[in-house]
């Protein structure tokens, strides 16, 4: 992965979210040992403990989006989901009086 690296999840790859969990942590662990740290140097540079670091790697747990960022960020992983850009904050028109546009 680059230095900017993304991290993608495209709706309809995994068919669980036990899959989805287990390939976030294989993924992790990946890019964890390509930069030489050691569990404690991720939990540290994410502020999350050890525990949840070594969790989150063994798939073992269903991390809370806070913690994905937290991690994504340490990464140098820029968050995407699918392959369409996040709206604007000028495009999102909550409904009003039950109004749905």
């Amino acid at each position: 992965m680059t230095e900017q690296q993304t991290a993608t999840v495209t709706p309809g790859t995994c068919r669980s979210t036990s899959a989805l969990v287990a390939a976030i942590g294989s993924r992790v662990r990946q890019e964890r040992q390509s930069r030489g740290w050691t569990l404690d140097q991720l939990a540290e540079a994410t502020s999350v403990s050890r525990r949840m670091a070594v969790n989150v790697e063994q798939g073992a747990t269903n991390p809370s989006v806070g913690t994905l960022l937290r991690i994504s960020d340490a990464l140098g992983w820029t968050a995407r989901v699918g392959s369409t850009p996040a709206p604007q904050a000028s495009d999102c028109h909550p409904p009003r009086c039950g109004v749905v546009r």
